[in-house]
């Protein structure tokens, strides 16, 4: 049985066989979401630091709008500031941009 990834198949949308396959084989845990990606918020500063605004920024990186506007927040509380230049991006900086939007889930699970 041919299992398609997610965005190959035509029809991934309204398929059982491909939103099955997505969520990997029967017996291996499934994963929960995507925490903060690392190569996101690079991109987002880094189109940001360029010139491009939030919107184009956003779409550029694959993120939401809001999204993006929440990456570039926590790196300016960090001290960056737009005329910084690409070279401004530093692992440390990124990764404190990332520990400042990461979402506080006690246990793993959120508030309810």
């Amino acid at each position: 049985m041919t299992y398609y990834p997610t965005a190959a198949c035509p029809a991934w949308d309204r398929c059982r066989r491909c939103s099955a396959s997505f969520m990997g084989p029967p017996g291996l845990p499934v994963m929960g979401p995507p925490g903060v990606s690392v190569v996101e918020v690079r991109e987002v500063l880094r189109g940001w630091l360029e010139g491009a605004g939030l919107r184009k920024v956003a779409e550029r990186a694959g993120v939401d709008r809001k999204t993006a506007r929440r990456y570039v927040a926590a790196a300016e509380a960090e001290g960056l500031t737009r005329d910084a230049g690409v070279e401004a991006l530093t692992d440390g900086l990124i990764g404190a941009v990332v520990a400042a939007v990461r979402p506080a889930r006690p246990n793993g699970h959120g508030q309810a």
